[in-house]
């Protein structure tokens, strides 16, 4: 098992290596939020979406961030499975150095497992779960010098953070056309 932890880690650093560059935060949320919607509909969950209005660069492969993302959501929809409510809002948050993306829902929570084992290869909280998509997820982003953490959320669930560094020229207003 640890063999194939580390392979898939290793995959995880080489497809990062030479596929890197500077993008525009906005469209890759948008493109995963269209990628995720076939889910979200047929789990029937609300997305909530707060995004500032600022256009942020960050250096990313979007592919990967899309699939942390969706590994994010996915496994929000699976922990709200039996909740009442099943809402998740992905939010951002700028400062001038970082961009932070938040996965919240409205699951049961965290509150029975191991925060600091979240993140271990084949830890899982699911029946015929292999316990590798947070690690790999984690794994991914700090090959883009980022950090990923869970913390409780408002909404009764877990809230996970991406945080991800902006480029020097990254954040801009918007501009709309006159």
């Amino acid at each position: 098992m640890a063999k194939i932890s580390q392979q898939l880690k290793s995959f995880a650093r080489r497809s990062d290596a030479n596929e890197l560059s500077e993008v525009k935060l906005a469209p890759v949320l948008f493109s995963t939020i269209e990628l995720i919607q076939p889910q979200l509909k047929s789990h029937q969950v609300k997305l909530n979406c707060f995004i500032d209005q600022q256009e942020v660069l960050v250096v990313i492969n979007p592919i990967q961030l899309e699939q942390v993302l969706i590994n994010l959501m996915t496994n929000a929809m699976q922990a709200m499975e039996n909740s009442p409510q099943k809402q998740l809002n992905l939010s951002v948050e700028t400062t001038n150095q970082t961009v932070v993306i938040h996965v919240d829902d409205s699951g049961p929570g965290l509150q029975n497992y191991s925060k600091e084992n979240l993140f271990e290869p084949f830890y899982t909280t699911k029946e015929n779960g292999l316990g590798l998509g947070l690690s790999i997820s984690q794994q991914i982003i700090q090959n883009l010098h980022g950090k990923i953490h869970v913390t409780q959320s408002s909404l009764g669930g877990a809230r996970f953070s991406v945080e991800l560094p902006i480029t020097d020229s990254a954040l801009t207003p918007i501009r709309k056309p006159v």
